[in-house]
């Protein structure tokens, strides 16, 4: 297997520049901040005071987003086996580098709140 993508055009194979480890690396790191979180928020127990209570919602609602961002970037994954550009291949590394980012900022803020 190519660490490349291929690109299909009128019958030559070319190649696009995007490494195929890179993008499964980006996926790769951003599923594993969302199982994080995912975690986070299934250990989460509602607490007594009201800032404990919040702390518990916050959990549950970002471990909810966290499992959107991860099928997401699941998804995204299987996109690139279909990828004809490298316009088309820039895209998607780009959604995938801003659902990573939101991944960080869910796994600073669930953090926050497991304390």
């Amino acid at each position: 297997m190519s660490n490349f993508i291929l690109n299909e055009k009128k019958g030559q194979g070319t190649y696009i520049t995007v490494n195929r480890a890179d993008v499964n690396g980006i996926v790769s790191d951003g599923r594993d901040m969302a199982r994080q979180v995912i975690r986070m928020g299934d250990r989460a127990k509602p607490g007594s005071t009201p800032e404990d209570r919040a702390n518990y919602d916050m959990l549950k609602q970002n471990a909810a987003l966290a499992r959107t961002y991860d099928n997401s970037l699941a998804t995204l994954k299987d996109s690139f086996r279909g990828v004809r550009s490298d316009r088309q291949a820039d895209g998607l590394i780009k959604q995938a580098k801003q659902t990573r980012a939101y991944l960080v900022f869910l796994v600073k803020r669930s953090s926050g709140a497991s304390r």
